[in-house]
């Protein structure tokens, strides 16, 4: 496989197009296995978190805010509110070595899926920063401290 096919690859992990659709799966395989709570806390991150996004894509289109800023990554925002609540879910599996694994593996493609927006040159460091910022915010819908 050749670097540009990989890139592309990694850009499209955080499109809205496999995400949106792969989060309504997670949250009816949630729904109907039982953990309607989660089910519900995420779609409502994933709600809050496309609302935020394109209020603040539409935000920064209309005034300068300064700061470098021009578009914050919508493939940031939604990497983070799709992957982050599935690390959390599997680092609280029975089988502590393979829940950790899996949790790293979230995390590890959120930083891939962010790096690769700057990269690429699609996005500035500080709207991928004003992505994950958002898909952070959209976490606290969904992570409840055990």
């Amino acid at each position: 496989m050749d670097t540009e096919t990989l890139l592309f690859i990694i850009t499209n992990l955080g499109d809205a197009g496999l995400l949106v659709p792969a989060s309504l799966a997670v949250g009816l395989a949630l729904w109907f296995g039982g953990d309607r709570q989660n089910a519900i806390a995420f779609a409502l991150a994933l709600a809050i978190s496309i609302g935020l996004t394109i209020a603040a894509k539409l935000a920064f289109m209309t005034c300068d805010a300064g700061g470098g800023i021009h578009s914050p990554s919508r493939h940031a925002s939604l990497s983070t509110t799709f992957f982050l609540p599935l690390a959390l879910m599997g680092a609280r599996i029975r089988h502590k070595a393979a829940g950790a694994v899996f949790a790293l593996a979230c995390v590890f493609a959120v930083i891939l899926i962010a790096g690769n927006r700057v990269f690429l040159g699609a996005h500035t460091a500080a709207e991928t920063v004003a992505g994950l910022a958002i898909g952070l915010a959209c976490l606290g819908a969904f992570w409840k401290p055990q």
